[in-house]
C-alpha cells in the first residue's frame, strides 16, 4: 500500500498484453489500470508474456499468487468481483455455522476474536498462516479483519464492537487513534517479531479460558440435632468428625451415602457466638445457604475451592 498510490501490485504477465486503461479483476477485487512501471520504475505502456510489472489503480491489494483477468469494461471488473466476493462471503459463513455448532456440541470451545494489521501483504499473509497453526481443543482464534496499514480509529471502533484484540505487525497506530484506544479499552498488541507475536496470541487464547476448580476437604460434620430459629431458619446442631469447619467454607451434604446438596456455610457458631472455625469431637450450630431440608444423621462435608488456570 502506498500512501499516494493507493494499493500497487506487481504482477507478470503469463498471456496477451497489459496496457493502462485495462480492467482487471484479481480473485474478489477489481481494478482500472493506472499506470505501469517497469523493474527500474519507469513508465511504461504495455507489458507481455514473461514481463513483470508494477500496477496501480487497484481497488485493494491483491494476495501473493493470486491470478488476474483482462475484462472487458470496468463495469464488467465490478459485477465479477462482486460476485467472487459474495460467493467468498457464502462459503465463510457456511463454515462459520459449522465451525459454531460443533462449539455447541463440545461446549467448550473458547472463541478469541482478532483483527490483524501489518505493513505488507507478505507480511500479513505470513502472521495469519502463523496463527492459523495454533493448534488447541479449548480454544480458536477468529479473525474479524485482516489488512494492510497502520492501526486506525475504524480498527479500535471495529474492534470495540466485535469485543476483539487488534495484533499489528511491522505497523504503527495512527497519533489519531491513541486516545480512542483508552477511551474504549481496546487491547491493542504490537509486534515485530513474528514469533513474539505467536506467543502473546497463545497467551491470550489460555487466558480467555474457564479456570478449573479443584476442591479440597478439609473436615466433616454429622448433624445431631435441629432447632428452628426465627432469625437465621433451620440450625443444625452438629458434631465434627474429622478436621476443622471454617465459616464460608463449602459443603456438600451427603444423605445415604449420596450427596443431595452443594451450598455454603452461611452462620457458624458455638454456644451462641459466632466463631470463625470448629475443630474435631467439638459441638457446633451450622446454618447453611439455600438448603432447609436438612436433616438428622446428614454429613456435612467442607472443602475449600483453589481454582487452576487451564494450558492450551
Amino acid at each position: 500500500m502506498h500512501k499516494g498510490l493507493g494499493a500497487v501490485a506487481t504482477v507478470l504477465v503469463q498471456n496477451g498484453t497489459l496496457r493502462p486503461s485495462d480492467a482487471i479483476v484479481f480473485g474478489d477485487k477489481w481494478g482500472r489500470i493506472k499506470s505501469m512501471h517497469d523493474q527500474y520504475d519507469s513508465n511504461i505502456f504495455c507489458a507481455g508474456p514473461s514481463f513483470p510489472v508494477k500496477i496501480t489503480g487497484l481497488s485493494d491489494l491483491a494476495e501473493a499468487g493470486c491470478e488476474f483477468i483482462v475484462v472487458e469494461n470496468e463495469k464488467k471488473a465490478k459485477e465479477l468481483a462482486e460476485a467472487r466476493f459474495e460467493k467468498h462471503e457464502l462459503r465463510t459463513l457456511q463454515a462459520t455455522k459449522k465451525f459454531t455448532l460443533e462449539s455447541i456440541v463440545k461446549k467448550e470451545i473458547k472463541i478469541l476474536p482478532i483483527i490483524l494489521r501489518a505493513d505488507a501483504q507478505g507480511s500479513l499473509e505470513a502472521l495469519k498462516a502463523s496463527l492459523l497453526k495454533i493448534h488447541s481443543d479449548k480454544a480458536a482464534l477468529s479473525i474479524v479483519n485482516a489488512e494492510v496499514g497502520e492501526i486506525s480509529e475504524s480498527d479500535i471502533r471495529l474492534a470495540y464492537a466485535s469485543k476483539a484484540i487488534i495484533l499489528g505487525f511491522h505497523t504503527k497506530i495512527e497519533s489519531h487513534a491513541e486516545p480512542i484506544i483508552k477511551q474504549l479499552k481496546v487491547i491493542v498488541k504490537q509486534h515485530d517479531i513474528i514469533y513474539h507475536a505467536i506467543d502473546d496470541v497463545k497467551e491470550l487464547m489460555r487466558s480467555i479460558l474457564d479456570k478449573l476448580e479443584e476442591h479440597h476437604d478439609i473436615g466433616e460434620a454429622k448433624v445431631i440435632a435441629l432447632f428452628k430459629s426465627s432469625q437465621l431458619g433451620i440450625i443444625a446442631g452438629c458434631l465434627i468428625t474429622d478436621g476443622i469447619i471454617k465459616r464460608n467454607s463449602h459443603v456438600r451434604i451427603i444423605r445415604d451415602g449420596e450427596k443431595i446438596f452443594q451450598t455454603k456455610i452461611s452462620s457458624l457458631k458455638r454456644v451462641k457466638e459466632d466463631v470463625k472455625e470448629v475443630s474435631k469431637g467439638v459441638e457446633c450450630g451450622i446454618v447453611v445457604e439455600n438448603f432447609s431440608d436438612i436433616k438428622k444423621d446428614d454429613i456435612l462435608q467442607a472443602y475449600d475451592i483453589t481454582y487452576l488456570e487451564q494450558q492450551l
